[in-house]
This record gives structure tokens, sequence and C-alpha cells, in this order.
């Protein structure tokens, strides 16, 4: 490669010999290497969370709100969202920006109908409550 502020590709001496018809080269069979493992992150479910039911019913009440909305589910909040409410089991909105993937806005717009889940009411009753 050239230098300066526009580079471009020069041939080497061997690569004009090429050109000219001079010199030959052979192209060999690529070497196929072994694919490095890559670890994969455990998709959120029930199984990997504290309380599974607690977990689901969140699950579902994401989902009533996102069809109610027109949105895909992990536009309202991520599943790791989920797992972390599950956790933590937040009883105040303020508590809610503390997680990770909720700020203000998503705590003022989704917080209330989160927060009844965790106390215990259906996802079905949650739901009727939200205000768009």
């Amino acid at each position: 490669m050239t230098d300066g502020e526009y580079p471009m590709l020069k041939h080497t001496a061997e690569g004009l010999k090429v050109c000219r018809g001079e010199a030959r080269i052979r192209l060999g069979h690529p070497v196929s290497r072994p694919l490095a493992s890559k670890t994969r992150r455990k998709k959120a479910s029930a199984e990997n969370v504290e309380n599974p039911t607690l977990f689901e019913n969140l699950r579902k009440l994401r989902l009533l709100l996102a069809r109610r909305m027109g949105l895909p589910p992990y536009m309202i909040f991520a599943d790791s969202v989920l797992m972390s409410l599950t956790t933590i089991k937040p009883e105040k909105l303020d508590e809610l920006c503390e997680i990770k993937g909720i700020g203000e806005h998503k705590r003022d717009r989704y917080g209330e109908v989160f927060l009844k889940v965790i106390a215990g009411s259906t996802p079905e009753e949650a739901a009727e409550t939200f205000k768009e």
C-alpha cells in the first residue's frame, strides 16, 4: 500500500512477473481450522431464575402490553430486566431505576403495572390497569 491520504495498492516485484506471464503462482487448498468454541449466553427462561412463576407472569404481562401497543416485547423490557425484577422484587417506583435497563421513562410508563404483578396481581389484572 502506498502512503498518503488516499492509500492505494501496488504490485510487488513478484506480482508484476505474474502479470507479465513470467512467473506462475500455484494456489493451494484453504487450510481448515477448527472453529473456536464460543460461549453462548444462557437464554432467559424460567429455569434460570429464583422465582419461575413470577418470571413467567412478568413475561406474560410484557407480552400483553406489547400486543396492545403493537411493539415487540423486548421494546418494553428485555428478558434480563425481567430476571432482575424477579430477583430484586422492588416494591416502589424509585427502586425500579436501580435496575439496569430501566430509566425514568420506562419506570414512569410501565413501572406501576409491573409492580402490581410483583406484588401478586395476575398479568391480566395488571394489564387492565395500564394506561397508554
